[in-house]
């Protein structure tokens, strides 16, 4: 099963952190090697037939460069930045949209909100 794009967060810094640079299409390949994914879960579609994989490895970037916690260099191609070497640092087993925001301020401005909305049980505010 394919992991939600916020668990994409730590491999994609630690990644960034090791090699210096990398596009989305390595960072692709390096989520599937961390996650042991099969071949059944690298072709899984979304009801609307997008690439279950693809899409949340795109919407980990989004928010990582929102929490300036990385940087494209170039077209595709992503450096981390301090603020993800800080992030990194803190060693945290699971890096959540609450780490990002408590390094980087812009971060708390671009925040997921579940389907079910903010005042859901199942949500845990940045707030809080």
């Amino acid at each position: 099963m394919i992991p939600k794009f916020n668990l994409f967060f730590k491999p994609i810094l630690e990644a960034l952190s090791g090699k210096g640079q990398l596009s989305k299409n390595d960072s692709h390949n390096y989520i599937v090697d961390y996650f042991s994914l099969t071949i059944k879960d690298k072709e899984a579609l979304t009801k609307g037939g997008n690439n279950v994989l693809n899409s949340r490895n795109s919407w980990a970037f989004v928010y990582l460069k929102k929490a300036e916690a990385i940087r494209s260099s170039s077209r595709g191609i992503y450096n981390i930045t301090p603020v993800g070497e800080k992030i990194l640092s803190q060693k945290l087993d699971i890096i959540r949209n609450v780490d990002l925001a408590q390094f980087s301020p812009n971060s708390s401005k671009f925040q997921y909100i579940p389907k079910y909305g903010i005042n859901d049980k199942r949500y845990k505010s940045s707030k809080q």
